[in-house]
């Protein structure tokens, strides 16, 4: 249960700040574009903080 709460709160933190209420692409392939890029900027994001 802690697992599934905490996963919860990050996916929800996820759609509310890189717009994961929507994808733009369709399709399978298109819905794994999107969520990798996603990913790829929330990397990004915490890679810069942790350098600045």
């Amino acid at each position: 249960v802690k697992w599934r709460t905490g996963s919860a709160g990050r996916i929800n933190h996820l759609k509310r700040s890189y717009g994961w209420n929507r994808t733009e692409l369709t399709g399978i392939d298109g819905t794994r574009t999107w969520c990798g890029h996603g990913i790829f900027a929330h990397n990004l994001v915490k890679i810069s903080a942790l350098a600045a």
